[in-house]
């Protein structure tokens, strides 16, 4: 009995800083669908963007069900190297940095890994502009993005 293959989306949070406030373009949509399908633009007062880049980026995932498998196509370092880089190590420290500090906006890493961890999140650094670094999470258990882009397919 062949199983049947969760549904693909690509969810892309793109940052533009200026000198006042900063935007955050937001688009998630159906991995068949045009990207103009369904895509927003947040004007954000300058601030906290870290906060604002992983709140999107939770809001983004809760756009696709649980399951789904999701491209995560981000210009943010921060999003992706919090995801790629510094998850595990976070983890294994209870939330504690290498120095032996709180990891700041811990409660809403946390809320971000959940939200991962409930689908198969590929997170992707760049746009078509940028190089692109790649790794893929499901659940805990990381595996090869050559695996992961076979199954994408």
């Amino acid at each position: 009995m062949a199983q049947n293959k969760p549904p693909r989306f690509i969810a892309e949070l793109e940052v533009a800083q200026g000198h006042a406030s900063f935007s955050i373009h937001v688009s998630v949509r159906a991995a068949s669908a045009a990207p103009e399908d369904t895509a927003s633009t947040h004007l954000l007062p300058a601030g906290d963007p870290q906060r604002a880049i992983l709140t999107e980026a939770i809001s983004a995932l809760r756009q696709t069900p649980e399951g789904a498998r999701v491209e995560l196509r981000t210009n943010s370092d921060y999003l992706t190297d919090g995801i790629l880089r510094w998850r595990s190590g976070w983890e294994r420290r209870n939330f504690q940095t290498a120095k032996g500090r709180p990891v700041a906006l811990a409660d809403v890493w946390k809320t971000l890994f959940a939200e991962v961890d409930a689908r198969q999140v590929r997170a992707v650094l760049g746009t078509s502009t940028t190089k692109s670094r790649e790794a893929t999470h499901h659940a805990h258990d990381a595996i090869s993005v050559a695996d992961h882009a076979q199954q994408m397919s």
